[in-house]
Formats: structure tokens, C-alpha cells, sequence
């Protein structure tokens, strides 16, 4: 059972080590553990053992995104800013500071390991998010991903380079991330570039 449960995790996230492990010496046991686990015909169903555990992994996962994704929600649908630096507003979208923003009322110093290391430039993280619900690209964190969807998304990417323009950011770069990286649940669009540490941002909404 705990070779299966080790299957499940892996086919579920990948395996990120490069290190090889020693194949262990064959016994009778290991046999039909394998047996079980790995189907002999290309169509055969997987193991129910297996895939109860990857649906449980799967949705411990969603909760967890959906959990983070109430911190976005509250400021754009329940317009809380309590703690936030929100920068823009329309009917549409809202733009605030990422908090690996060193202008961010919570920045501590390490949160972006890849800002810049010259003082001459400052590192500038805002997001920007739809005014209506959506925890990713799709509607749903497990939802496929329609035109509809795709368009919703250009338009908040739009919106963000517009935003970036506004704030004279200098080689901004704008992107979602892929949905396998997706950690909270609430489309959100990253502009990353650099400001003049002289030139402090608008006054913050309330």
C-alpha cells in the first residue's frame, strides 16, 4: 500500500529530484505489489486504491488554493483594503502591490529573492484582478478552459498594461501563471518591472 500511496504522489506532482535510487533486489512481494499497481493492459482501469488517493490529494489540493484565493476576493469583490496598498479601480479590475513590493505596508526584506541588488532601481510587484470571481484562467480551479475564459483573461492582461503604463514601470513584464503553478485561487495577472525609487505611487484607496 505504501509503494501505491508513492505512485499516487509522484503521477500526481511530478518528481522534481534528479538523484537516481538504487533499484531495490526483486522478491515476491515487490512483484505483486507491481502487479497491482501497474496495469498490464494499455486500457485497464487504475487501481481504486490509487485513485482514491489521487482525488483526495487532488482535492486537498483545490481547498487549500480556493482557502488563498478569499485574500484577492476580498479585496475585489468585497472592497476590505485593510492592510493592502490598492493602487486602481474600475468597473472592471483592481491593481494593488504584491507584497514582495517594498512599498507594501507588509514588505519584510526577502519575500523577492530575485529583486534587484543595486539600490539605483526599485522593484516594482503589483497584481491586477477581475472585479467578478474566478479562481484561474477557468471559472474554476477545475474547470477546462473555454474561449470565453480566454478572452476574460486578455481583457485583465490588457488592463494591466495599461495599469503599467500609468505607473511608469520600465520592462515590465505582465503574465499569468501556468495552471499547474496556480497557488491561489483567484485569477490574478503579475506586472514585475522597475520604478524610480524616487517617484513613491499614487496615494493608496481606501
Amino acid at each position: 500500500m505504501q509503494r501505491i500511496h508513492r505512485l499516487a504522489i509522484v503521477a500526481l506532482f511530478g518528481c522534481g529530484s534528479s538523484q537516481q535510487v538504487a533499484p531495490a533486489q526483486p522478491s515476491a512481494a515487490h512483484h505483486d505489489v507491481s502487479a497491482i499497481a501497474q496495469p498490464t493492459d494499455a486500457g485497464a482501469p487504475v487501481p481504486s486504491e490509487r485513485k482514491a488517493l489521487m482525488r483526495q490529494l487532488r482535492e486537498e489540493h483545490d481547498t487549500k488554493v480556493r482557502e488563498r484565493g478569499e485574500i484577492f476576493a476580498r479585496i475585489a469583490v468585497k472592497h476590505d483594503y485593510s492592510g493592502e496598498y490598492v493602487l486602481f479601480r474600475d468597473q472592471d479590475v483592481t491593481a494593488f502591490l504584491d507584497i514582495k513590493d517594498p512599498q507594501h505596508p507588509r514588505y519584510k526584506p526577502g519575500h523577492d529573492e530575485d529583486g534587484p541588488a543595486d539600490g539605483s532601481k526599485l522593484r516594482a510587484h503589483i497584481l491586477v484582478v477581475p472585479n467578478q470571481p474566478r479562481e484561474t484562467i477557468g471559472k474554476t480551479v477545475a474547470s477546462d478552459i473555454t474561449a470565453e475564459d480566454l478572452e476574460v483573461t486578455l481583457k485583465v492582461m490588457r488592463a494591466a498594461a495599461d495599469v503599467s503604463t500609468r505607473l511608469g514601470i520600465k520592462n515590465a513584464k505582465i503574465f499569468v501563471k501556468s495552471p499547474a503553478r496556480v497557488g491561489v485561487g483567484y485569477l490574478h495577472v503579475h506586472i514585475v518591472g522597475e520604478r524610480d525609487p524616487n517617484a513613491p505611487y499614487p496615494p493608496a484607496l481606501h
